[in-house]
C-alpha cells in the first residue's frame, strides 16, 4: 500500500492540547504551509505527499523530479485509502489525514503514543542506561507536579536546572533556572497548570549538540544516522551538517566524545527501544544528546517520537548528495521568492554544488528549507 505524507510540524504542540483541532499561530501556520511538500524528499517511490498548494507550482515539481529522479506525487487531492504518514502523530494529525481519506491508527494506539511522547520517557530511558552502560552518565530527570518539588530539585542540583513541559520540543516549553525568582516560579507554576507536571534536569555545561536517529518497523528498531545540528534563537532548530556518518562521528570525537562509548550508547538504545517503542510505533524518531564540557555524553536529552529534521538531512544526504560534496541543510526565514533548482550542479541525480530550496516558492511564504553544498 502506498503512503500519503503530511507535514505537520505543529505536532508537538498538538500533543500538549490533545484535541482533534486547535488554532495554529500565524508563524506555525506558515511553517506548515511552506513545508507541505518537504516529504517528497524522504517519501518512498510511489508515495503521495499532501500539499494543498501544489497546483500553483507544477513546473517546480516537474524540474525537481527530472533532475533528481523523484517518483513521488505531490497533490492537493490524493486517492483515499492510503496509509497516513504524518510528521508526527496526534489526534489533530489523525483529523487532517482522515479529511483526505487516509488510514489512521485507532484511539487506543493514539493514547499509547501520547504517553510514549511524554518527556518522562527520557527519564525511563536514562534509568535503563545507567544500569546498562559501564560508564557514568548524568542524573536521571525528575518529574515534579508541584512548584515545591521543583524548588527541592533546584537546591539538590546546585541551583542550575532545566524545567521542561511534558509535551514540547525544539527549545519550546523549556526554562533554564539558575536563580529562583518570582518570575521563574510563575513560569514553572503555569507549566504545571497547563500539562499537570514538569520534568526537571540538572544543567550540564555543553560543548556540542547532536542526535542519533532511529527507525522502528513495529518489531525492531535500527540505528539510522548521526545528526549534528545547530540551533538558532531560543534553542530552536536551525540546521544540520551534511556529511557521511563517519565524518560526523569524527567531529564528535574531536569534541571530547569517546567512540567506544558512542557505540555502547547506540547499542543500548537500540535494545531499549525494541521493547519500549517498537511494539507501539512505526516510523523514524530521534534522540537528542549532548557532549558536556568535561567530555561526558548525555545519552538522552529528549526522545522525539516523530520524524525529525535530522532524519530529513540524513535521508536527503544518502539519496541526493554527491559523494564528493559536503554542506548543510537548514530551515530559516525566506530570503527570496526564487526556489528553482535551476543553476545547480547536478550529476546523476545528486547535487554536486550550489544552493537549492527543497520546497517551492509561496506567494506569502515565510520559511525556506535549504541545502547549500560545495564540492571537496
Amino acid at each position: 500500500m502506498a503512503n500519503v505524507h503530511l507535514f505537520n510540524p505543529e505536532n508537538d504542540v498538538a500533543l500538549g492540547y490533545w484535541k482533534n483541532c486547535f488554532t495554529l499561530s500565524p508563524l506555525v501556520r506558515s511553517l506548515h504551509g511552506d513545508g507541505a511538500s518537504l516529504p517528497m524528499w524522504y517519501a518512498s517511490a510511489g508515495d503521495f505527499v499532501f500539499d494543498p498548494q501544489a497546483s500553483a507550482t507544477p513546473e517546480w515539481y516537474g524540474e525537481a523530479a527530472r533532475r533528481f529522479g523523484l517518483d513521488v506525487t505531490v497533490e492537493g487531492c490524493v486517492p483515499s485509502g492510503l496509509k497516513g504518514v504524518p510528521w508526527g502523530w496526534s489526534y489533530d494529525a489523525c483529523r487532517q489525514l482522515r479529511e483526505i481519506g487516509a488510514e489512521v491508527p485507532d484511539r487506543e494506539r493514539m493514547e499509547r503514543h501520547r504517553l510514549l511522547s511524554h518527556r518522562r520517557l527520557t527519564a525511563e530511558v536514562m534509568t535503563r542506561l545507567r544500569v546498562m552502560l559501564p560508564f557514568a552518565v548524568p542524573e536521571v530527570p525528575h518529574e515534579a507536579d508541584s512548584v515545591k518539588e521543583v524548588m527541592r530539585k533546584f537546591g539538590e542540583w546546585g541551583g542550575r536546572i532545566f524545567v521542561k513541559s511534558p509535551w514540547s520540543s525544539s527549545g519550546r516549553g523549556v526554562v533554564y533556572v539558575d536563580k529562583w525568582t518570582d518570575m521563574a516560579e510563575a513560569r514553572v507554576r503555569n507549566m504545571i497548570c497547563r500539562q499537570g507536571s514538569v520534568m526537571c534536569e540538572p544543567a550540564v555545561d555543553k560543548r556540542r549538540d547532536f542526535a542519533m536517529e532511529f527507525h522502528s518497523d513495529g518489531r525492531r528498531v535500527v540505528w539510522v544516522a548521526y545528526s549534528l545540528f545547530f540551533n538558532g534563537h531560543g534553542a530552536s532548530y536551525a540546521g544540520n551538517i551534511l556529511a557521511p556518518d563517519q565524518e560526523l562521528e569524527s567531529m564528535l570525537i574531536a569534541d571530547g566524545a569517546d567512540k567506544e562509548r558512542l557505540d555502547a550508547i547506540r547499542n543500548a538504545l537500540t535494545e531499549i527501544f525494541r521493547d519500549m517503542i517498537a511494539p507501539y510505533y512505526e516510523g523514524y524518531f530521534g534522540v537528542d544528546m549532548m557532549i558536556g564540557a568535561d567530555g561526558m555524553i548525555v545519552p538522552c536529552v529528549e526522545v522525539n517520537l516523530r520524524m525529525t529534521m535530522g532524519v530529513v538531512a540524513a535521508l536527503w544526504r544518502d539519496r541526493y548528495l554527491s559523494d564528493g560534496s559536503r554542506g548543510r541543510y537548514f530551515v530559516g526565514m525566506r530570503q527570496s521568492q526564487s526556489s528553482s533548482p535551476a543553476g545547480m550542479s547536478v550529476r546523476d541525480g545528486r547535487l554536486v554544488s550550489g544552493r537549492m530550496c527543497l520546497t517551492p516558492p509561496r506567494r506569502d511564504g515565510k520559511f525556506e528549507f535549504v541545502v547549500e553544498v560545495s564540492e571537496l
